[in-house]
This record gives structure tokens, sequence and C-alpha cells, in this order.
């Protein structure tokens, strides 16, 4: 996967790259395991559960609203999260930079920052919590940006590039 997104990033006509458990339309993957402090033991407020490599905030054109994205420049990213700001306001939070949550029992993670709000699912919803926890072991698709009006010819390099790393595998964008 490595090679891969390395790869992917030189060629011309290319934004940035990066890989992801799921496309980013529509409801993939929910969970009510989030616990912070003081949430009501019985609140079952479903988060959308976003499993990323690095540069996957990037890639999307997310926005944070504070804090910061994954970086490769500090330790541990895997034991941080981002959380989306409507998540922030459901879970009532005030400051939440640097606080910790903890993850189905099992994985305490520091909030590192709060993204903007977007829609994943339909435009006619209201906005719904999400996370981003950084897992790139747990990813399944690899999403690249191009630059705009340069299709043609970062695809035909990118079917390429895939084709010597996955000989006998078709590339299905």
């Amino acid at each position: 996967l490595e090679t891969l997104l390395s790869e992917v990033k030189q060629i011309s006509g290319v934004a940035n790259a990066s890989c992801i458990a799921h496309d980013m339309t529509g409801h993939h993957s929910g969970t009510w395991g989030l616990q912070w402090e003081g949430k009501d033991p019985e609140d079952r407020t479903e988060f959308e559960n976003v499993a990323v490599g690095y540069d996957m905030l990037e890639t999307l054109g997310i926005r944070m609203a504070t804090g910061r994205m994954f970086s490769r420049d500090f330790n541990a990213e895997t034991a941080k999260i981002i959380i989306s700001e409507t998540g922030i306001k459901l879970m009532g939070l005030t400051d939440p930079i640097g606080k910790t949550v903890r993850l189905w029992d099992s994985y305490d993670l520091e909030i590192i920052g709060i993204s903007k709000d977007f829609n994943y699912e339909s435009l006619h919803e209201n906005y719904k919590p999400l996370f981003f926890r950084l897992a790139p072991q747990s990813t399944y698709v690899v999403m690249v940006r191009l630059e705009g009006g340069r299709q043609q010819q970062p695809i035909a390099s990118l079917q390429s590039v895939y084709k010597d790393l996955n000989p006998g595998f078709s590339l299905d964008y």
C-alpha cells in the first residue's frame, strides 16, 4: 500500500492520494462505542467511524475547525482521533483538544482535531457525528485527488502503476 501511494503521488496531475476504509458517500461503519467523560450510560448516539491513512483528510479536502490533522511529524498517531463539529456538540465537550475518549472499551484516543462538518449522506440530511482514526491497516480503498482539467493522462499513469504492482487485477475507478 505504501509503495502504491508513494508511486501514485509522483504522477503528474495527481494532487494527493491516501487510503480509507470505505468511500465517503453514505453510512458504512457506525458505532455507539465511543465513550467520553460525562457520557450518559444510556446514550446510543451513533458516530460514523472512518478509518484512514495519512493524508486522507487533505485528499478529501476536509477542513479543520480547530486542532490538527494526522501527521507523520508526531509519534503514536494511531492513538489520536479527529471528531466532527457535530460530534463534539453532541458530546457536550468544551475545549476538547487534548482530552481522551475511549473506543469500544479498548482504545484510549486523544482528540487532536475538530473537523468542519460536511455531508457524507444526502444533502437533505442534517450533519451527523463522525470521527476519523488513523488505521491504515483497516483501509480497503485508495482515493486519488486529480488536478482539475488533467484527468486523462494521470488516469492512464495510474492504470500503469497499478498494473505493475498488482498484475492480473483490474483498476476499478
